[in-house]
């Protein structure tokens, strides 16, 4: 698969440093950013990085046991330092050897840390969005989901200030939770019915509030950040962003699940099964979470694309047998789409009425008891993107001025769960 870093300067660079120390580690491009605003770099094959910000530290630093099965594993923190190549291309550095301990970060837990880039759910930056994305467009090529390139344009002048500054910077690794994946499907779902205050200005607020309000996060506690998904039977990744989920309704949310779902040939019925069954304990887990607040936080729901099961002669999940190792190519959400997805969008009763799901009991309605081979599907459901999220204690002065803390869990999480289980159960029960 072709890195795209080292593009005339205007990204980052992944060509191996010029150093003789062979501790150095050339940090390179993640793949497979989904949503979000960090730089998200990759360090080894089962290990993401990006830069920290103190209180998304503090978060897996408290997290609860219960939590960790849904969350990527915390891995410690790196210095990483900017460079210049001799082709004038940047490279971010780190070396193998030196203390993941968070004690020895020099970061204040209770302040904001302002060399930090842009965190997850901020604004800041649109005023080039749009300038940036055209550029991922034209960029894109092979399996590299052009949501990455679009954070990088963000970063540049940021990482050309600390090639000023000589400054390294702080760095958290966590584990790749996509790494064992051979064509990863991702959904990023950002959840909450409650925004945090933290903006530059309270114009921006109150832009991002008018934007909020009308989205699906506040009737449905989510809202759709970005799609990966994979077309078996046309060998292609489909993509979405995060401002194609601000114009998702109501209505409409379901649609974008069923192609999320299907493969261009047929619903995965299966994975939907499993994303049920783990979600279900999720509900658990964050129903016991006193106290807890997850604002701005993100829910991944990840299915591996590949089917092993040969399903036309000569051809494995659509992918001809002669060109299996080929890489994915990838195509722009304007794609044409099967007519096998037309039908099964088609199919849909979308004014039936199903049974909403109880939010102390959830259930599957027998539904799983019915799914043969589930333990085998391979699929994932974590939560990630905690700049705002605390236990307890760890909350702050932009924290929602409506939400109070009174030994009661993140009832907005909750809600966005309990739409994201119906939702599944909906798709499930007409397929």
């Amino acid at each position: 698969m072709e890195n795209p870093m080292s593009l005339n300067g205007s990204y980052l660079s992944s060509n191996s440093t010029n150093s003789n120390d062979s501790t150095e580690i050339v940090l390179e491009t993640f793949c497979h950013q989904v949503g979000g605003r960090s730089l998200i770099l990759t360090y080894d094959r089962n290990t993401v990085c990006k830069p920290l910000i103190p209180q998304e530290l503090r978060f897996y630093l408290d997290l609860p046991q219960s939590l960790r099965p849904f969350t990527p594993h915390y891995k410690g923190v790196i210095k990483v330092d900017v460079q210049v190549t001799d082709d004038e291309k940047i490279q971010l550095v780190t070396k193998t050897k030196q203390s993941s301990d968070a004690a020895d970060v020099n970061h204040n837990l209770d302040e904001k840390d302002t060399d930090s880039t842009a965190d997850e759910d901020s604004e800041e930056n649109d005023e080039v969005s749009n300038e940036t994305k055209e550029k991922a467009e034209n960029k894109a090529e092979g399996a590299v989901n052009p949501w990455t390139f679009y954070c990088h344009g963000l970063h540049q002048q940021k990482l050309k200030e600390n090639i000023k500054k000589r400054k390294p910077i702080d760095f958290i690794l966590m584990e790749d939770v996509v790494s064992s994946f051979r064509f990863p499907c991702i959904m990023d779902l950002k959840m909450g019915d409650k925004m945090h205050k933290d903006y530059a200005n309270l114009e921006k607020y109150n832009r991002q509030a008018a934007k909020w309000n009308a989205s699906t996060s506040k009737s449905l506690g989510l809202r759709i950040a970005g799609i990966q998904a994979y077309d078996g039977k046309s060998n292609k990744y489909v993509y979405q962003d995060k401002y194609y989920g601000f114009q998702v309704t109501e209505e409409s949310i379901k649609d974008e699940f069923i192609r999320f779902l299907h493969n261009g040939k047929h619903i995965r019925k299966k994975v939907i099964a499993a994303f049920i069954n783990q979600l279900q304990q999720l509900y658990a887990c964050i129903e016991e979470q006193k106290d807890s607040r997850f604002y701005s936080s993100s829910l991944l729901l990840i299915y591996e694309g590949f089917e092993e099961n040969t399903t036309d002669e000569g051809h494995v999940n659509g992918i001809s047998t002669e060109s299996k190792a080929t890489s994915v190519k990838n195509t722009q959400s304007n794609g044409a789409r099967s007519s096998d997805m037309d039908e099964a969008l088609n199919s849909f009763d979308r004014n039936q009425e199903m049974p909403l799901v109880n939010e102390t009991q959830l259930t599957l309605n027998g539904i799983q008891t019915d799914m043969t081979g589930l333990a085998s599907e391979k699929v994932g459901v974590k939560m990630i993107d905690f700049a705002r999220s605390f236990h307890g204690h760890g909350r702050t002065e932009m924290d929602p001025i409506n939400d109070s803390l009174d030994g009661a869990p993140d009832e907005g999480y909750l809600l966005g769960l309990n739409s994201l289980i119906k939702i599944l159960q909906d798709i499930l029960m007409q397929s």
